[in-house]
């Protein structure tokens, strides 16, 4: 029988798999514990991250994603008076969605706050 594919696994098949140089989770290691969402919850190792309830929001930063997340699927960009998160999965109404202060950012579905990283060239 097969192993149970996590949220994250199926949601990533359905997508193509669309990492590359820039993905968000290029670094993750498969055993890291994982949230109900199927992001990790453990923040990366060698690699600037945030948390977004614990962190002062970073200066010089205009694009972070939930680490594990590719940033083509959903990162949250710096917008005036907050943030607001884009991609392929979220937002299609963000001319009319107010922005997020920097403590929402980085909170899934099921309401786990999740390590952030910086998306360059967003």
């Amino acid at each position: 029988m097969p192993d149970e594919l996590t949220p994250g696994q199926r949601l990533a098949n359905l997508a193509g798999d669309v990492r590359g140089p820039d993905c968000a989770h290029q670094d993750r290691t498969p055993a890291a514990p994982e949230c109900s969402c199927g992001l990790p919850i453990e923040p990366p190792t060698g690699v600037a991250h945030w948390h977004s309830d614990k962190d002062p929001e970073p200066t010089g930063v205009d694009a972070v994603a939930r680490y594990g997340q590719s940033p083509q699927l959903r990162r949250a960009v710096r917008v005036p008076g907050g943030w607001a998160e884009v991609g392929s999965l979220v937002n299609f109404y963000i001319d009319r969605t107010p922005p997020l202060s920097w403590r929402e950012v980085g909170t899934c579905w099921a309401g786990v706050r999740h390590p952030l990283v910086e998306v360059k060239d967003a």
